[in-house]
């Protein structure tokens, strides 16, 4: 299910999505929708916001799919971005869980040389003064990353995020 909000505790247990954490992540699918439309000068049209998050902020009868394993897919510059946004409350978080879904298209992004490039964006602080940060992708092999070993809990440090 949609949310987009990732676990910043130490525990490696399942995170449990609650209706705050549901909150949380659609402010900041929202925040990242208004930057993206400002950066690109209004040419990422509310298509480009594919996750069910979309239906609280846009009226157009269309729900939105979480299944696809990212929230926004749009086109810059002839390239293709797939972007999971994953949102906290935290100044500095340094963890989030991805779903099977976004696990499955980073993992299928990571492999293609060429196509869409999967990207994982944290916003931070989400509720007070956001911010964005933008990750790339943990299945492309990086030193900015840890994926545990089921590849599903992502941990990093934003002074080293791009």
């Amino acid at each position: 299910p949609g949310g987009g909000s990732g676990s910043d505790s130490g525990d490696k247990s399942p995170h449990r999505i609650t209706r705050q954490d549901e909150f949380v992540g659609a402010v900041g699918e929202h925040f990242v929708y208004r930057a993206l439309k400002k950066l690109s000068g209004g040419r990422i049209a509310s298509n480009a916001w594919r996750s069910g998050n979309r239906q609280h902020f846009i009226d157009d009868d269309k729900d939105g799919n979480d299944s696809l394993g990212f929230d926004f897919s749009f086109q810059l510059s002839g390239q293709r971005y797939e972007v999971e946004v994953k949102t906290t409350t935290s100044r500095s978080p340094s963890q989030v869980q991805l779903g099977p879904t976004e696990v499955r298209a980073a993992e299928k992004a990571a492999r293609k040389k060429r196509g869409a490039i999967w990207q994982l964006w944290i916003v931070s602080d989400a509720l007070s003064s956001p911010t964005i940060h933008i990750l790339g992708n943990p299945y492309v092999q990086s030193e900015d990353f840890y994926v545990d070993a089921l590849g599903a809990l992502v941990r990093f440090q934003l002074s080293r995020a791009r």
